[in-house]
């Protein structure tokens, strides 16, 4: 089972960076930047366009760029696939963890 992974389309918003109106996300389930990046660089997408976004590092896909993930062997979920729901639900705990290696000592907050 391929951990490298697409979403399904859906709309988005144009912008200066962004010109289509539909997109997805290619992501790794297990957060393995290394091989996120390797594939990304094999479907022809340049290191730099890695969005590391908390808990959810990914690369945007347009629609042509997607089917190309898939033909290279990406796996296709759907918002409703357990994988995928399982990998959001621990997106908060990934974030939290990335934040803590950040700054592992956090400055003092009252309660």
């Amino acid at each position: 089972m391929s951990r490298i992974c697409v979403d399904s389309m859906m709309a988005t918003m144009r912008s200066p960076t962004w010109p289509y109106d539909s997109g997805c996300h290619l992501f790794c389930l297990d957060t393995d930047l290394d091989a996120l990046r390797a594939f990304a660089v094999r479907l022809g997408l340049h290191r730099s366009f890695l969005h590391p976004a908390p808990g959810f590092p990914h690369f945007d896909l347009t629609t042509a760029m997607r089917a190309r993930a898939v033909a290279a062997g990406a796996r296709e979920l759907t918002r409703r696939d357990p994988d995928f729901i399982a990998y959001l639900k621990g997106r908060a705990a990934r974030a939290a963890a990335e934040k803590a290696a950040i700054n592992p000592n956090p400055p003092f907050q009252a309660r």
